[in-house]
C-alpha cells in the first residue's frame, strides 16, 4: 500500500487528503465544515464524461498499451504462471527487475471460504509464536517457507528464480534463528545502486509482528551468475555472495517507512514491532518509537552495526508518542470506492494507514457509521511534523 498526503495550512476549516491506495478503497478526510468552493476547480461533466470515453478507447500510439508477459522457455516460469507472488518489485541499474515476496501471507490448511462457509474462520498464517516457528530444528522448513526472490531481465525476456537470504543465528535467543521473512518488509536504492531491505513478517499470529533484519542485494555479483546452473532452493553459498547482512535494528518492522536524507542516509520510521527479548509484550498494531538512521557510507558486512544509529522518540516533545490531542471538531473518512466494503476491514486496516504515513497521523477516536449513501469513519486525528536530528 502507498500512501500520499496533501497538507494545506492547518485549521479546522482546512482540508486534508489522504489518499491511501490499496486493493479495495480510497480514503478522503475532510474538514467538518465541508466548504463546496473546491468544486470551482473541478473540469466540467463534459470534459469528466470524454475523459471517461477516452480510457475505454484509449490511443495505444499515445498512451502505450498491457499487454501479457511470457518469459522464455528454459527459465523459472511455467507459462504465464511464475510460481511465486511478486509483492515487492525493484528495479537494478542493469535493467533487470529483483522480485520478492517472503512467505506472502501464507496459511496452514484447511481454510474456509465464502460461501461454502457463512462466518469462515480466518487464517493464522503460517508463523505462529505459540508454536516456536524460529528453533534452529525448523530453519530448513522456514527456509522453504520464504525462500522466494527472482530476477527478471526484459531485454532476454527470461525469469530465474534465485536464492533468497538464509537466515542467520539470533543473538538474543539460544538455539533460535532470526526470521528473515520478506513479506511486508520496506527496501529503497543505495548509492551504488544496490537495493536495501529491513524489517518484513516477524509473526502472523497471534498478530502481525515485524523482523528486525536488514540486508544489501548485490546487483553487480547477480550478473556474474548464470541461473540456469544454480538450484535456488537449496544454494546457500550462492544466497551468500548476493546477500549482505546489514544488521539488526533495535525492534521489528512489519511495512517500515523510508526516508532518504540529503547526506545519504536513511531514516526508518514506524511499522509494527516485533517481539523482542528486553522489551514489554507488544500489543497488537503496536507501533515502533524508535527512529533509526542507516549509513551507508559507514557499512562493514563485518562490523554491521557501525552503519546504524537509533533514536527513542517515544517521550520526546512534540513526538507523535508524546502528543496529547485535543480537538473540538472531528474529520470524516469517505470510503469513495469499495464496492464491497466492510466496516472490520477498514478498521483492521486504519493502524496501518498510521504507521505508512511516518506514524504522523495519529487516531486517538474511532466509530463506525451506516448511512445510505456510504459506510463511512468518523475520526479524531491530526498530521503532526517533527523534525528529527
Amino acid at each position: 500500500m502507498y500512501i500520499f498526503v496533501k497538507k494545506f495550512k492547518w485549521n479546522f476549516n482546512s482540508l486534508l487528503i489522504l489518499f491511501a491506495l490499496s486493493n479495495c478503497f480510497t480514503i478522503t478526510l475532510f474538514g467538518q465544515e465541508h466548504d463546496m468552493q473546491h468544486m470551482k476547480g473541478m473540469a466540467t461533466a463534459q470534459e469528466i464524461r470524454k475523459m471517461r470515453l477516452t480510457s475505454i478507447k484509449p490511443d495505444s500510439q499515445a498512451i502505450g498499451k498491457w499487454e501479457s508477459v511470457i518469459p522464455e522457455i528454459g527459465g523459472g516460469a511455467i507459462g504465464k504462471s511464475l510460481g511465486m507472488q511478486t509483492v515487492h518489485t525493484i528495479m537494478l541499474p542493469s535493467g533487470k527487475l529483483l522480485l520478492c515476496s517472503g512467505s506472502s501471507w501464507r496459511n496452514k490448511g484447511p481454510l474456509e471460504y465464502y460461501p461454502t462457509f457463512p462466518d469462515p474462520t480466518v487464517g493464522t498464517g503460517c508463523f505462529r509464536k505459540d508454536e516456536d516457528p524460529f528453533n534452529n530444528i525448523r530453519i530448513s522448513d522456514y527456509y522453504q517457507l520464504v525462500n522466494n526472490a527472482a530476477i527478471y531481465d526484459p531485454d532476454s525476456n527470461t525469469f530465474f528464480r534465485i536464492p533468497a537470504p538464509y537466515p542467520s543465528d539470533d543473538p538474543d535467543n539460544p538455539d533460535h534463528f532470526e526470521p528473515n521473512d520478506f513479506f511486508c518488509i520496506g527496501h529503497m536504492p543505495l548509492p551504488d545502486g544496490n537495493p536495501f531491505f529491513a524489517g518484513g513478517t516477524q509473526y502472523y499470529f497471534p498478530f502481525r509482528t515485524g523482523a528486525r533484519t536488514s540486508y544489501i542485494f548485490d546487483w553487480r555479483k547477480e550478473l556474474t551468475i548464470s541461473w540456469k546452473k544454480i538450484d535456488w532452493r537449496i544454494d546457500t553459498a550462492t544466497a551468500g555472495k548476493l546477500w549482505m547482512s546489514a544488521g539488526l535494528m533495535k525492534r521489528g518492522r512489519w511495512y517500515p517507512t523510508f526516508v532518504p536524507l540529503l547526506d545519504g542516509r536513511f531514516a526508518i520510521f514506524s511499522g509494527f514491532v516485533g517481539f523482542q527479548k528486553g522489551y514489554p509484550e507488544m500489543y497488537q498494531f503496536e507501533i515502533n518509537h524508535f527512529v533509526e538512521f542507516f549509513d551507508p557510507n559507514r557499512f562493514d558486512r563485518n562490523h554491521p552495526e557501525n552503519a546504524w544509529r537509533s533514536i527513542d522518540v517515544k517521550d520526546i516533545k512534540g513526538s507523535p508518542f508524546a502528543t496529547k490531542l485535543e480537538f473540538p471538531k472531528r474529520l470524516v473518512i469517505f470510503v469513495m470506492k469499495c464496492p464491497i466494503f466492510q466496516s472490520l476491514a477498514l478498521m483492521h486496516q486504519l493502524p496501518v494507514l498510521c504507521h505508512h504515513a511516518i506514524a504522523r497521523l495519529v487516531p486517538v477516536a474511532l466509530r463506525i457509521i451506516n448511512t445510505m449513501h456510504s459506510n463511512c469513519i468518523r475520526i479524531t486525528t491530526c498530521l503532526h511534523l517533527i523534525k528529527y536530528t
